[in-house]
């Protein structure tokens, strides 16, 4: 498989988290938004308009996404290269998923200084990024049989088109 088909392939699997990712973001923001008490409503909005609270919120879990499924992806096709679509462990897959997004996570608090209370938000960030891997795995072994092909094979770094990197 050819670099610019690598790279294609982990932006497609990056934008694909990036919508599932900002989606999420906007109904739990908005959610988070109408759940808190008008004073602190007004508050926040000191800060930002509460348009802007959400879209800012949706945009960022769209990035966060986004980076983490392409980190998933170069993960995903590092770990299980040459191997059938149909024979990737869910399990496996899952774990990626949820490494993938707790690293992206843990380094954008490590950034912030925030790392001290970060244990929820982890663990719901490494959920979401598992969901999401066997999300991304059940779409695959779909399309995968959808497209008249018996297999997919996913194809590692050293790989080269036609041919299995020997």
């Amino acid at each position: 498989m050819s670099l610019v088909r690598r790279i294609r392939a982990a932006l497609g699997i990056g934008v694909t988290w990036a919508v599932g990712w900002g989606v999420t973001g906007a109904a739990v923001f908005s959610g988070l938004w109408l759940a808190l008490e008008p004073y602190q409503r007004d508050r926040l909005a000191t800060f930002a308009a509460p348009t802007d609270f959400r879209l800012a919120a949706t945009g960022a879990a769209a990035l966060v996404g986004l980076v983490s499924g392409m980190l998933f992806a170069l993960l995903l096709s590092a770990a299980e290269r040459e191997r059938d679509i149909d024979k990737v462990s869910g399990w496996r897959t899952a774990l990626l998923g949820a490494v993938s997004s707790l690293g992206i996570f843990l380094l954008g608090a490590w950034a912030m200084g925030a790392l001290g209370g970060a244990a929820i938000p982890a663990v719901v960030f490494a959920a979401f990024g598992a969901a999401s891997a066997s999300g991304t795995l059940r779409v695959a072994r779909h399309g995968s049989v959808g497209a008249g092909r018996d297999t997919a094979r996913l194809v590692g770094p050293d790989d080269h088109e036609g041919g299995s990197g020997d």
